[in-house]
């Protein structure tokens, strides 16, 4: 997908979440200040573990495993892990691969557990004219949020969701979301997801599918678990939980809580903080554990 419309639709998705953001459920949030953080770094840890096993199993770079296993962004952790001279391949494939994973598996048990009928598209809120205007100006602060800001993690949605956010609460007129829009975002952040699956990026690690596509099960399985726990710890929906632990991309998360009714707010809290983690702390994490297990292995 062109950069520039994979951009754009990611801001709106971070204008969509931001509507629905509210003073008393992050009010709620902070009540649960140590739930959050710990199983922000539980999810982290699993992550890691099942990564270093992995690639133990597979025969891999254990640090190249770990990457693809990391709970950020997908693109940010292949870019990242690209600058550190990994084999990005491998990581992008890892990425990806759990990416389609979350979307497929969630959505499914979504139909399951979820009490409320899912929502066809999420709420696209009314549609003023100065909301109509305000549309495009953060379609282009997304893009060159994702441009420049490079420093922010997923800079292209969560940047445009503050400013969205900071609006809301102050009951000032945000972009609005026709109805048209959102399933063509979707769309896009879809297509984005599958085209990045190639011919030669398959075929390099072909031998070890099944064994990658184990392993993020695994992972699935054992964040779902996490998640129940929390749900039940705060207070909150199952779907909630599981939501608010998986490890899928903060946009294709946010998209699946709008649509299964989750409180979303709390949903990206986990998200957005735990992406931050990763970025600072996941290099360091990986390297930590390349060198010493496999050193005690060894």
């Amino acid at each position: 997908m062109p950069v520039i419309l994979h951009r754009m639709a990611q801001g709106i998705a971070g204008c969509l979440i931001a509507r629905y953001m509210s003073p008393e459920i992050m009010a709620g949030i902070l009540e649960h200040w140590a739930a959050v953080t710990a199983f922000v770094a539980l999810t982290f840890l699993i992550s890691c573990l099942v990564g270093w096993t992995l690639g133990r199993l597979a025969h891999f770079d254990e640090e190249v495993t770990i990457w693809g296993f990391l709970p950020g962004m997908a693109g940010t952790m292949i870019a990242m892990a690209h600058e550190r001279g990994l084999d990005s391949r491998i990581v992008a494939f890892i990425q990806i691969l759990r990416v389609v994973a979350v979307i497929l598996g969630v959505s499914m048990l979504s139909r399951v557990i979820s009490a409320d009928a899912p929502a066809a598209l999420g709420d696209s809120g009314p549609v003023t004219t100065i909301g109509l205007i305000l549309t495009p100006v953060f379609c282009l602060i997304a893009v060159l949020s994702g441009r420049y800001l490079t420093f922010i993690p997923a800079g292209a949605t969560l940047v445009p969701l503050l400013l969205a956010s900071v609006l809301h609460f102050a009951g000032l007129p945000a972009p609005a979301l026709p109805a048209w829009l959102l399933p063509f975002s979707y769309l896009i952040l879809g297509c984005q997801v599958g085209l990045r699956f190639t011919p030669s990026m398959v075929r390099s690690i072909a031998q070890s599918f099944f064994l990658i596509l184990g392993g993020i099960v695994a992972l699935l399985f054992m964040c779902g678990l996490s998640g129940a726990l929390l749900a039940e710890i705060v207070g909150e929906s199952l779907i909630t939980g599981i939501l608010a632990t998986v490890p899928g991309s903060v946009e294709t998360v946010a998209l699946i809580a709008v649509n299964t009714h989750a409180n979303l707010s709390f949903v990206m809290t986990l998200q957005v903080v735990r992406l931050f983690a990763v970025v600072l702390a996941g290099p360091w994490i990986a390297k930590w554990m390349t060198a010493h297990l496999t050193g005690a292995r060894a």
